[in-house]
């Protein structure tokens, strides 16, 4: 079985069917390397794929190791293991990133608590996770977690959560669902991927544009991921 297929950069396109998702995912993850990743910190990036977000870790100074379940096509992961059983020591890292993975894992609970063991009393574990989306690398898509339930698994697990977002709003959510009638890129013809490129577009931007209504704005009980980050306390 060839490798997947994994994003390399987070870099949003209007004609994209992934395009609000893509833009809150690196909104989000990179405020968080900011705020948290120091000279000298230790990152380790769990289900790391083509590492998107190496870059930016090194830039702070952190030292960066991804881990990953396979290698990927561009031969970029460090170390080959699973989330279930992280081959590190005990209190290992100073940050843990998990972008896009526990929608992948049959037992997201006990991902959660090894992501925990390997990180320092003090670190601090980043996660995004979707939640009304399209299903995607199937058939290993598995769950999709509420922000009620990783408040639940922190809270079982001993740790503090200093930030939750609900990414995304109705509009979007609605948005992502036209774009995926209009997935077709397989299909032959210019024509045809030009037609389907533009449909997409034309629903995100009127997405886009819903923000701006007046009023108390575009509803965001529906949303498309849960983006958390958690403190591991001090021994």
């Amino acid at each position: 079985m060839p490798p997947p297929q994994r994003r390399k950069e987070y870099r949003p396109r209007i004609y994209s069917p992934d395009y609000f998702i893509v833009g809150h995912i690196q909104a989000f993850t990179e405020r968080q390397v900011d705020r948290w990743v120091r000279a000298g910190c230790s990152v380790l990036d769990v289900g790391c794929g083509e590492q998107p977000f190496r870059g930016r870790i090194e830039a702070r100074g952190g030292t960066y190791l991804g881990c990953d379940i396979s290698q990927t096509a561009g031969k970029s992961v460090d170390v080959i293991g699973t989330v279930m059983r992280l081959p590190f020591a005990d209190r290992s890292f100073d940050v843990v990133l998990c972008s896009e993975v526990l929608e992948h894992v049959e037992n997201p609970d006990g991902a959660f608590g090894e992501m925990l063991r390997v990180m320092k009393e003090g670190g601090h574990l980043i996660v995004t996770t979707p939640f009304l989306y399209p299903l995607h690398e199937e058939p290993n898509d598995f769950v999709r977690l509420t922000p009620h339930k990783l408040v639940s698994m922190a809270r079982e697990n001993g740790v503090e959560t200093v930030e939750a977002v609900r990414a995304g709003n109705g509009a979007e959510v609605l948005a992502t669902a036209w774009d995926n009638l209009w997935n077709r890129e397989r299909e032959s013809g210019i024509l045809r991927r030009a037609f389907c490129a533009l449909m997409r577009s034309a629903g995100n931007g009127l997405a886009v544009l819903a923000a701006f209504l007046p009023g108390r704005g575009v509803p965001s009980k529906s949303f498309l991921g849960s983006f958390f980050v958690f403190r591991k306390p001090p021994g």
